[in-house]
């Protein structure tokens, strides 16, 4: 039996004794005993009534019915907060999650860029590092929209293109573009 289930005992048994006007010996002091210390000054309060006069009975009902409420307001409060946290903690995981994917695919093209930039003219010359960084780039946009078909397309491009040079350049996208083929594994 739950604190309520207690309450709403109390409660009813003040009902029956307002409505019969027959208060049973000892209501009001296991009333007190139960929850005189719980519910703020209920004893310096009922000091000035008769424990066994309808008036005191009624102001303990009265008393039980507040602190009932208080108790189902604060159960309602609790539960509202903790799915406010449940939620809250599903979306930090969820913003975590694709925060830390886009932030490493993101330090991955600028690292690769300027690995790339690195590379000797006489390997890919400046117009071709160039080409490359803006394919790169226009990867990377469709990776972040999450449009499979463009990252696709992108990426085919993109091997096409430097299937021809040097493999210095080759190794130096391969990472890269590795990444972003394994983040496409089961997608489309």
């Amino acid at each position: 039996m739950g604190k309520i289930d207690t309450l709403n005992g109390f409660i009813q048994e003040c009902k029956e004794a307002l409505s019969t006007n027959s208060i049973p010996t000892g209501l009001a002091y296991r009333i007190i005993a139960a929850y005189g210390s719980e519910i703020k000054d209920m004893i310096p309060r009922l000091a000035n009534y008769n424990s066994n006069s309808p008036s005191y009975i009624e102001k303990l009902m009265v008393k039980l019915i507040n602190y009932k409420d208080n108790i189902e307001m604060e159960e309602v409060r609790e539960l509202r907060e903790l799915e406010k946290l449940k939620l809250q903690s599903a979306i930090n995981i969820t913003n975590n999650n694709n925060s830390n994917a886009n932030i490493n695919i993101s330090v991955s093209l600028v690292s690769t860029i300027k690995h790339l930039q690195t590379l000797p003219s006489s390997v890919i010359n400046d117009k071709e590092k160039e080409e490359l960084e803006d394919k790169l780039t226009v990867l990377q946009a469709a990776l972040d929209n999450r449009d499979c078909d463009k990252v696709k397309s992108k990426l085919t491009n993109i091997l096409k293109y430097i299937g021809d040079k040097s493999i210095d350049v080759i190794i130096t996208l391969l990472p890269y573009l590795g990444t972003i083929a394994n983040s496409l594994g089961g997608q489309g």
